[in-house]
């Protein structure tokens, strides 16, 4: 399977698109849906979530590779019955509007039964002109993402209105066409994303195989048939019988605690501050990396300032162990 050619193609005069095939129109969305909306929080919040009844669906369950429903909530049947315009259907197209995941989008699977959103979630309603895995892998690509991102609203958190929405501008090819289209890209974003998966299985692997020779090499050192003694460390087992051991407390000349606390960063800063995300695969990796001005500088290296040499380890939180 692979895409038609379209030799004879023409500009539409949107910004953001520059060609498109000759026999395709542009049109507004609002003229090819029949309903965007979304839904709202039931009364009391997240203790009105039941532990079955009709899946609640929350812009984490909203991804560009489908729903996931690992930890999807549910309300009670009553609750969604009186929420009947945010009820889902099958074919629907969900798409987030608010917060870090805006853009993200997908179709909701022919045999999904009843099901509602929340207000972080808009419901995009396709009529008969326009195919709903068509319309998600135009939100998915450059004319929906780049049109969102201009959309969006809100000084103090990234959204989108539903106006917006209907006001989105998508180059149309005929119906059998875009049916055509969405299967191709269906079929190739499998094969993309089965690639993907198993990239990230060997990357797994290599992890514990790196670990495993860290581990073999500062514990059993580099000569394979040295005689070996029990250390008397449960967690550690046999070491080289020629191995000494010690507390760690006596080959550190200190140790500082820095209470778990984190200087100010400052747009216009000149003095790095190493977080959680700096720390990674034992090195200081200074991509997204933070910055303090002088009086921050000066007050926390009061404390004490790292220097070469210094093993910097943190110890709470998700990055618990990391140095």
């Amino acid at each position: 399977m692979k895409p038609s050619s379209y030799p004879d193609v023409r500009s539409n005069g949107l910004p953001w698109l520059a060609k498109i095939p000759s026999h395709w129109e542009s049109r507004r969305l609002k003229f090819q849906v029949s309903k965007v909306g979304s839904g709202v929080t039931p009364s009391g919040g997240a203790e009105s979530y039941e532990q079955a009844g009709v899946p609640f669906f929350r812009s984490q369950n909203v991804h560009f590779d489908g729903l996931r429903l690992d930890d999807v909530v549910f309300i009670s049947p009553e609750t969604h019955n009186s929420m009947e315009n945010s009820k889902v259907q099958p074919r629907d197209v969900l798409l987030n509007i608010t917060g870090a995941s805006i853009g993200r989008c997908c179709v909701v699977p022919q045999d999904t039964g009843e099901a509602n959103v929340n207000q972080h979630v808009a419901i995009i309603r396709c009529t008969s002109s326009i195919h709903p895995g068509f319309l998600a892998f135009l939100l998915r690509g450059d004319p929906g993402q780049k049109q969102i991102e201009l959309s969006q609203t809100g000084s103090g958190r990234e959204g989108l209105t539903f106006e917006a929405i209907r006001n989105f501008t998508f180059p149309l090819p005929s119906l059998p066409e875009q049916e055509q289209i969405a299967a191709f890209l269906d079929w190739k974003t499998g094969q993309i994303d089965a690639l993907i998966a198993r990239e990230k299985e060997l990357l797994e692997k290599l992890k514990e195989k790196r670990l495993a020779v860290i581990t073999q090499a500062v514990t059993r050192g580099l000569n394979p048939t040295a005689p070996l003694r029990d250390s008397g460390i449960p967690w550690l087992g046999q070491v080289p019988a020629h191995w000494g051991g010690l507390p760690i407390k006596y080959l550190l000349q200190e140790i500082r605690d820095t209470e778990h606390k984190t200087c100010p960063f400052y747009d216009d800063g000149a003095f790095l501050v190493a977080r959680t995300p700096n720390i990674r695969d034992g090195k200081l990796v200074l991509d997204g990396a933070k910055y303090t001005d002088a009086d921050g500088y000066a007050e926390w290296t009061a404390r004490g300032r790292p220097t070469a040499g210094d093993i910097l380890f943190y110890a709470a939180g998700d990055a618990f162990s990391k140095l």
